[in-house]
């Protein structure tokens, strides 16, 4: 019995609709009992944890500022300022914008309270260089990273050390102060110092760290001003991002309100109500997208009607000049293992970014059903990817998922689906 792609795609989109950071920041912020707060959000749902802010605090919102990706749909935020900035490389309008959040930080009461809304995106977003390197050379070093497949936390790392606000800087200076920063988790595990890279999280990693990665992805001759820049920060030269222990920290509460696991937890229940077993194999998926894709193909083999479910995020060591990303990369890796499996008559795959971006392409994912799989061209997925073109071929075949802008960001999500 085939799996109809609608059936993929009822799964992966009640996950995402159990995104909710509009929902988890009002459950939470309704708990803040301070008088007066000072508001300020940054990242791909922004808007909505300030919708959820604004709606639990009410008046008590002195001043908020909410900094988004340019085109990202806002609603009505009352007073709240939007700022709009680049992703998924800074700008200087990233950099204007960052000022303004800094000074917001800098009128913080003592009888106050700091809420930072902190969520994927806000490593671009929130951004302001250290002298000696120019935002320019940054976003080329974090966009060649980026394409050389190195992981989130290596880019932060190199993020960190490179700004004046990442790695908990954004809150030098403001000891003696209260900030309560929530957090939706776009980060395999949840590590608060590498989400939006830690702005108001001690970092314990070093300008070596930092230097490392440079040298490991052999880009120290390329890129010699933040060379230079992470050289002397290793040889002590300049301070260091601010680490565990350091009395700013002592009024300041961290908190993840929002991670990828009610998404698996909505999209197995979507998967049980079609008829299927549903497993959530794990929260913390990562590697390479074809690769992994090609493992969870391999499941659709465990049995008949079952439902495989992962979220996490993937990488993509980027090889030719196409569009696509990596969860259309995945979800070709697993279309073709099931067809190598002989499994095509009865299986479904897709993968979606919760966010409603997938690398470079407009699209957040893909979902096949059996008939798609079935009479897939392999040769042209195969150079599809060879080309790194996934949304090339998945495009024209009407297989792609488009959402546009979601307000959210909780990873990946990516399932299997197996009639009997």
């Amino acid at each position: 019995m085939p799996v109809r792609r609608e059936e993929v795609l009822e799964v992966l989109m009640r996950g995402l609709a159990a995104a909710d950071p509009e929902g988890a920041v009002r459950r939470r912020a309704s708990r803040l009992g301070a008088a007066s707060l000072r508001v300020l959000a940054f990242g791909k749902a922004a808007c909505r944890m300030a919708s959820g802010a604004a709606a639990a605090l009410g008046d008590r919102v002195e001043e908020g500022l909410v900094i988004v990706p340019r085109g990202y749909p806002c609603g009505d935020l009352g007073d709240m300022r939007i700022l709009e900035g680049t992703h998924p490389l800074p700008s200087p309008e990233n950099v204007r914008a960052s000022e303004e959040a800094r000074g917001l930080v800098g009128r913080v009461r003592e009888d106050e309270v700091l809420l930072v809304l902190i969520s994927g995106g806000g490593s671009a977003l929130l951004e302001v260089p250290k002298e000696g390197v120019g935002v320019e050379e940054e976003a080329a070093l974090v966009g060649e990273l980026m394409r050389r497949g190195a992981d989130v936390r290596e880019i932060n790392a190199v993020r960190k050390h490179l700004s004046e606000v990442k790695g908990g800087q954004l809150l030098r200076g403001f000891r003696g102060r209260a900030c309560v920063s929530l957090i939706v988790s776009d980060v395999v595990g949840n590590p608060i110092d590498a989400i939006a890279s830690g702005p108001t999280a001690p970092d314990p990693t070093t300008y070596s760290d930092a230097l490392g990665v440079l040298r490991r992805y052999g880009l120290l001759e390329r890129f010699p001003g933040a060379a230079r820049l992470l050289e002397r920060g290793a040889r002590g030269e300049l301070g260091e991002t601010l680490k565990p222990g350091d009395p700013v920290f002592s009024r300041v509460v961290n908190e993840v309100v929002l991670d990828n696991r009610p998404a698996l937890a909505a999209a197995a229940a979507a998967a049980r109500g079609l008829g299927y077993r549903a497993q959530v194999l794990t929260d913390s998926m990562e590697g390479e997208a074809r690769e992994v894709g090609r493992f969870l193909g391999s499941l659709a083999a465990r049995g008949a009607r079952r439902a495989q479910l992962a979220g996490g995020e993937t990488t993509v060591t980027v090889l030719g000049g196409g569009r696509g990303g990596r969860n259309q990369e995945l979800a070709l890796g697993a279309a073709l293992q099931v067809r190598r499996l002989g499994m095509a008559a009865r299986a479904g795959v897709g993968a979606l970014a919760t966010d409603g971006v997938d690398g470079n392409s407009p699209a957040a994912g893909a979902a096949l059903g059996s008939e798609d799989i079935a009479s897939m061209d392999e040769d042209g997925a195969r150079a599809a990817l060879r080309e790194s073109d996934s949304y090339g071929f998945l495009g024209r075949a009407g297989l792609a998922v488009v959402t546009g802008p979601t307000g959210t960001n909780v990873n990946d999500l990516a399932v299997v689906l197996v009639r009997g």
